[in-house]
């Protein structure tokens, strides 16, 4: 059977390959051409508005105001209809007659406008409307807007922007990225990440360290921080399925997409900017570290080690020190940024160059090498020709250059920090007591003024101390390219054809080093003569759209606008990883030469594509209806699967365009209302091989072999979520007051969720299955004001507020799952009720029970095969699956009729076959008893 996927792959590049022919072949007929040109103007200030959006209404003939606030266009010559529009104003329109071979000059004078219903939006309308048009929310965010704000980054952008977008950061230091959520959770198991775009060009959105290394719950960089900040024009982002529909899968979390700035006619306009800064940390926001002494000879050694005084403490005298200052330090950062644009009639050009250098405040050159310290060299670059005035060829790219330096930090129990945090005074203390300066501190001699010597002087009571956790390094080189190039095409006023082709490549090399010798405190006992693991990560999406839009009118009352196209990305990531532990000496920094190596390979390859239609109708200017759906394929569920219709409606109604509103005392208080209603769908598929069931290789002494690895679902299909939303924008004071509300709900249905099968079928790993069901909703309110505005001085004000609430309604009867990683403190449980789940643990530590929460079908199992002493201590605990139940059912028959001599050698840890030995209980019964669980019912 022939691949769906395959024809729809052939229609969408025969389409391109047909329009991009027809650009070559269509002759640039000679016209008569006019110029018009004329100054912006701040109607209030008197400054000039510069980067306001001036083109010719019907035609793609547009330009930038300059810094002087001057445009000019080469038109045809006759009649024309010149409008201007820019963030922050209201848009005017002036009518024209352009005599053949003359200058025309037409002047703009711009009021500000808290509310900007005449905004032009693309992302998720197909092409280029008026935000009033649309019955969705998109949220427009102005590059000009955040010049002197102290952004150096996307995520800092979009930070406290807009309600209902999070920025939720990995962590404090240098280079460490954000995670974004819009409008809360719409996934259990796939990624709530939004899809991003620079330019029509998807582009990675991952981050940290690669498939081989982790940092341990540390702080992770982004690619989306990649993006050069001085190169944004500005940002649009949708908030849901309602608005993202035409993007169909992966888009139910939200899409971002990045402008990128394009030059202005004009001579070459030169600008630079240097910016200087330092950080620290606030001291006060650890407490300080406190212990005592047991004894009277640890009294007298603390009293010396600390005071120089060994009669200073007395045994169970509480006292406290200040350890984690000694982590920081000032910390530097300057940025040096620079750009040239201008251009002709027929070609404009933007060129931008960025470097960021930060060495943050963590670190200490004395306890060891990691510390916090982020690099990136960035450039940008915008070409647009303007061959004739119906033809448009734009040309971008950015790149990047990274690296970054981080500890082993943040939630990471072997972390500089954490170690810090769990320092005990009272353990302090020196390898050799000739070390001991008296004052806290280790140094050869007990010379303060000399060399670190080898102790614990923080008190660590477990793994490392803390100057070897700083000799632990990660590090991550990146190089990031996306390059785009789009081609729009006007043969009449009323019929606009447009194509888009690009690609985003990410290479990144990311490393976890440890050098010979690092466990220079004789604590460390993890490969103590060094290691290293290197991962490689290469990843390149190809994106290419081709969509037509068709302007006409139906009589003097209606307006249609039909949009279609298609879109196809292609995805190819390889990440190989290998390590090397144990080195023969110091100075090695290779893997090759550690003793025991491992390595490790993943390739994966995706191919998304899909078709998208849409018409839009209006009715007098003041109500629009808009409908629309995709169809979508997607590799992940084979070549001969059947695709995916998303659909999408929309009601837009603006009552103050009406001609008879502001004649009542109400209306004249109202400058602008507008009502808008949206509901759409979109999805989230699994991952490529989520469907197929896969064995993965054991290699043994007596040869390779094969084991269970994913237990595959055929069955599979993505998750739907659908989102309806109302809400409203009102504009007071002439429009100098704006205040914007949404109301939205969303459904996932086939919601993607993990559940546990029996291990004795010999597949350990859980199975993806569309069993799930999660609700959610919210508010989002905000209200922008203009509340001074003179020649000398201006003063806005934003705010912004949002609630939002996320419940699980259905696992399809799968027991709740816990999530959150394997470490077995965390209790995050996916389940019914609220999300996230948290299950609380009491342990009494006299009797050594332990009591979880859980749902009564995560009890319900089958006896199978003994478990052995580790898997009986852990498997018991929260979150572990059926086995500790398996256990519990076990110890219930050892106590059995024979069960006192089998509860006599369990005590003693006697391993008898058909036993489980747990050291500390005085009997198996107890044993069982004591890990109880109680039973709940789950919420509705």
């Amino acid at each position: 059977m022939t691949s769906p996927l395959r024809w729809s792959t052939r229609a969408l590049a025969l389409g391109a390959c047909v329009v991009l022919c027809a650009l070559a072949a269509t002759p640039g007929a000679a016209q008569v051409t006019g110029t018009v040109r004329g100054q912006l103007t701040d109607v209030t200030t008197r400054r000039a508005v510069d980067g306001a959006e001036v083109y010719v209404v019907g035609t793609d003939l547009r330009t930038l105001s300059n810094a002087n606030g001057r445009f000019e266009l080469n038109v045809r010559a006759g009649a024309v209809d010149v409008r201007v529009r820019r963030f922050g104003y209201a848009s005017v329109t002036k009518h024209a007659t352009v005599p053949a071979g003359e200058a025309v000059t037409v002047d703009f004078d711009l009021n500000q406008a808290a509310i900007g219903l005449d905004a032009i939006v693309v992302t998720g309308a197909g092409a280029e409307t008026e935000k009033r048009k649309l019955g969705n929310t998109v949220a427009t965010i102005d590059a000009s807007s955040l010049q002197n704000a102290p952004i150096v980054n996307l995520s800092e952008a979009l930070a406290a922007r807009e309600p209902g977008v999070s920025v939720l950061p990995s962590g404090g230091l240098a280079g460490e990225g954000a995670r974004i959520r819009i409008r809360g959770i719409a996934s259990l198991s796939q990624a709530n990440e939004p899809i991003v775009y620079i330019d029509g060009i998807r582009v990675d959105r991952s981050g940290g360290f690669g498939d081989y290394i982790g940092t341990g719950g540390g702080g992770t960089p982004s690619r989306l921080d990649d993006i050069n900040p001085d190169a944004i024009d500005h940002i649009e982002i949708l908030k849901g399925a309602a608005a993202a529909t035409l993007y169909g899968t992966e888009a139910s979390a939200g899409v971002i997409q990045v402008f990128t700035k394009a030059g202005t006619r004009g001579a070459p306009r030169f600008d630079f900017t240097s910016e200087q800064g330092v950080s620290s940390y606030p001291k006060g926001r650890y407490h300080l570290n406190a212990g005592f002494a047991r004894t009277p000879a640890q009294a007298q050694y603390l009293g010396y080690f600390y005071f120089r005084d060994s009669t200073r403490l007395q045994p169970y005298q509480v006292f406290e020190r200040e350890f984690i200052p000694d982590l920081f330090e000032t910390g530097y950062a300057h940025t040096y940024s620079g750009s040239v644009s201008g251009g002709t009639p027929a070609v404009t050009y933007f060129v931008n160059a960025r470097v960021q250098r930060e060495n943050g405040p963590f670190g200490n050159a004395q306890l060891g090498p990691a510390s916090d310290a982020d690099r990136k060299v960035q450039g940008s670059a915008s070409l647009v020709l303007l061959p004739t005035d119906n033809l448009r060829i734009r040309v971008n790219t950015q790149y990047v250059d990274a690296h970054h330096e981080t500890p082993a930090n943040n939630n990471n129990i072997f972390g500089t920090i954490s170690t810090m945090i769990f320092g005990k005074p009272e353990k302090a203390g020196c390898n050799s007591a000739a070390d001991v300066t008296g004052n806290g501190d280790c140094r050869i001699g007990g010379n303060p003024s000399a060399a670190i010597a080898p102790g614990n002087p923080f008190g660590s009571p477990a793994f490392n101390t803390v100057r070897e956790t700083m000799q632990e390094l990660y590090g991550q080189n990146t190089k990031h390219f996306t390059g785009s190039v789009n081609v729009g095409y006007q043969p009449t006023p009323q019929l606009n054809a447009e194509a888009t082709f690009g690609v985003d490549m990410t290479n990144q090399i990311s490393t976890d080093f440890a050098p010979f010798g690092h466990n220079v405190d004789g604590v460390a006992g993890f490969d103590p003569e060094g290691f290293k693991f290197l991962d490689n990560r290469t990843r390149r999406e190809l994106t290419a759209e081709l969509k037509g839009t068709w302007n006409r009118p139906f009589g003097t009352s209606f307006q249609s606008t039909l949009v279609a196209g298609g879109q196809g990305f292609l995805t190819h990531l390889d990440d190989e990883g290998i390590g090397g532990e144990v080195f023969p000496g110091p100075g090695l920094e290779v893997t090759s030469a550690g003793l025991y190596k491992g390595t490790y390979e993943r390739i994966l390859e995706t191919v998304n594509v899909g078709a998208f239609v849409q018409e839009q109708m209006g009715y007098r200017d003041f109500a629009f209806a808009t409908l629309g759906a995709r169809y979508d394929r997607n590799s992940a569920f084979g070549k001969t699967s059947q695709g995916v219709w998303y659909p999408k409606a929309g009601l837009s109604f603006i009552p103050s365009a009406l001609s008879g509103w502001g004649h009542s005392a109400l209306t004249s208080r109202i400058s602008t209302l507008r009502l808008r209603a949206a509901i759409g769908q979109s999805g989230l598929q699994p991952g490529a091989f989520d469907k197929f069931t896969t064995f993965s290789p054991l290699p043994a002494e007596t040869g390779p072999g094969l084991q269970p690895d994913n237990l595959g679902n055929p069955n599979l299909k993505p998750e739907i979520s659908t989102e309806r939303e109302i809400g409203m924008e009102i504009g007071v004071a002439h429009d100098r007051v704006a205040f914007e509300a949404t109301y939205y709900r969303r459904t996932t249905k086939d919601a993607l969720y993990p559940r546990q099968f029996p291990v004795s079928g010999g597949f350990t790993n859980l199975q993806l299955d569309n069993i799930g069901e999660i609700k959610g909703g919210g508010w989002e309110l905000s209200v922008r004001a203009l509340l001074f505005n003179r020649p000398g001085l201006s003063v806005n004000m934003f705010a912004n507020g949002a609630w939002s609430w996320t419940y699980v309604t259905n696992l399809g009867g799968a027991p709740p799952l816990k999530v959150g990683g394997s470490y077995p403190r965390y209790r995050n449980f996916a389940g019914r009720g609220w999300w996230p789940l948290l299950a609380r643990i009491d342990r009494r530590s006299s009797e050594r029970q332990w009591t979880s929460q859980r749902s009564p079908a995560s009890v319900a199992v089958s006896t199978g095969r003994l478990c052995n002493e580790r898997e009986c201590r852990s498997s018991l605990l929260p979150g572990s699956g059926h086995q500790g139940a398996q256990c519990i059912r076990r110890f219930e028959r050892l106590a059995g009729a024979n069960g006192q001599d089998r509860r006599q050698r369990a005590a003693t840890g006697s391993k008898t076959p058909g036993n489980c030995p747990l050291r500390g209980f005085q009997s198996v019964r107890q044993a069982a008893d004591g890990f109880a669980i109680r039973r709940h019912a789950p919420r509705a």
